[in-house]
């Protein structure tokens, strides 16, 4: 690395600059989320770095929710060496999150080679994301022992949906009202199950030519245990053969024990893909 290099603040007059460097660059790494990597342009810490001009790497770590924080880009367009825009970017990066309240910092990694990097940088390895998969079966029916009613979800569900997400799962996986708004208005499918007019367990689905995937379901605490995941994956099935969808894929937690037996339950199966997530050790 030249001494021309500078370092500063990203600002959405980058778009079109991050954008070929996020389909050119050598190495490269987005979140699997809802968002583009140029969406988070107006949010920080989103840092890129410049070489006689031109921009040749960026990192973007902005918290959301507020306490979590994920790596959402680095890209570098370095065909030699991952680590050395990170090494001057991740620093930086890392004292502007510490301004934040010190939010969790987390990483989900696709690549051998930015597993490698964020070891290299104090990440721990945390569990790991496996992938199951659903084809076209005969399905199965749940009983579910108390009155409900599944209904398709609405934009003015998301208020009660979000407050029923951060009650299901744990802070590492809690995502805002914004990331659910852009899941559901990407979704093939989304529904919730009421009782007694309170809204208690929720699926958003998406679909991409005869594949779809299960991306977000979620049960409220006091309910969990009595069939209503079940009946949702049941429902959500039901409706994707009726639609010709060969096949459902889902993702949780290695180390979700219960989550695995209900998919699996419902006709589900490992495909032995799995993604690991790793957590910042400050």
């Amino acid at each position: 690395m030249t001494k021309s290099f500078s370092i500063r603040p990203a600002t959405p007059l980058d778009n079109e600059d991050l954008s070929i460097l996020i389909s050119a660059g050598f190495y490269v790494h987005r979140h699997l989320d809802w968002r583009s990597p140029t969406h988070w342009l107006a949010h920080q810490p989103f840092f890129v770095l410049e070489e006689n001009g031109f921009l040749q790497a960026a990192l973007a770590c902005p918290p959301d929710p507020p306490e979590m924080a994920w790596i959402r880009l680095y890209a570098t367009n370095s065909p030699f060496d991952a680590r050395q825009s990170w090494d001057i970017l991740f620093p930086v990066a890392l004292e502007a999150l510490r301004e934040k309240n010190k939010p969790t910092l987390a990483a989900l990694s696709l690549h051998e080679w930015f597993s490698s990097l964020l070891l290299h940088t104090h990440f721990q390895h945390h569990h790991n994301i496996v992938v199951l998969e659903w084809e076209r079966r005969p399905l199965r029916k749940y009983p579910v022992d108390f009155p409900f009613q599944v209904m398709p979800m609405s934009i003015d569900d998301l208020d009660i949906v979000t407050n029923l997400d951060h009650q299901s799962f744990d802070r590492l996986w809690q995502i805002s009202k914004e990331e659910l708004t852009n899941a559901f208005q990407q979704s093939f499918y989304a529904t919730i199950i009421k009782d007694q007019g309170s809204t208690i367990g929720y699926q958003i689905s998406t679909r991409n030519g005869n594949h779809a995937h299960l991306a977000r379901l979620g049960v409220h605490p006091n309910y969990q245990r009595r069939g209503l995941a079940s009946l949702l994956v049941e429902d959500l099935l039901s409706e994707f053969t009726r639609q010709r969808i060969r096949t459902i894929s889902v993702n949780t937690q290695h180390t979700n024990h219960a989550s695995i037996a209900l998919y699996k339950k419902a006709g589900f199966y490992l495909t032995g893909e799995s993604f690991p997530v790793f957590l910042y050790q400050d």
